[in-house]
């Protein structure tokens, strides 16, 4: 079942390992293709509609989970910078890390645990996997 749309033509915001929400319970995404979407959990296993899943709010907690607290640097394999994990109030979003605080830089917003995953795996091209979904 290798099937997973890798360059992201058709599910642009899910990678491999994305959580989603699914009829109230929290899914991994295994798998990808044009009109389906293979998710599973410990103990569920299914095929559903490209459209059928909801997104799952990020929090602190979700960062705990992932071993990404805030201040976490995530490294860009490609342009070899770091990003920071950063909260601002309740939101929290990535930037480019710089040494010096003064300097304007890119933010990325991060509302869902998917968004994470999916720039996780673009700026480092590793799955960010959840532990107890496996």
């Amino acid at each position: 079942m290798e099937s997973i749309d890798v360059n992201n033509r058709v599910h642009l915001n899910l990678v491999r390992g994305a959580i989603v929400l699914v009829d109230n319970e929290l899914f991994q995404i295994e798998d990808i293709d044009y009109s389906s979407i293979h998710i599973a959990n410990p103990l569920n296993h299914r095929k559903i509609d490209a459209t059928a899943w909801n997104p799952v709010i990020l929090d602190k907690n979700w960062l705990k989970t992932f071993n990404l607290p805030i201040g976490s640097k995530i490294h860009d394999i490609e342009k070899n910078t770091d990003w920071m994990v950063k909260a601002l109030g309740l939101n929290l979003h990535l930037t480019i890390y710089l040494a010096s605080p003064c300097i304007d830089v890119p933010v990325i917003g991060l509302r869902f645990v998917h968004e994470l995953q999916i720039w996780y795996y673009r700026l480092t091209g590793q799955h960010l996997l959840c532990p107890k979904l496996e």
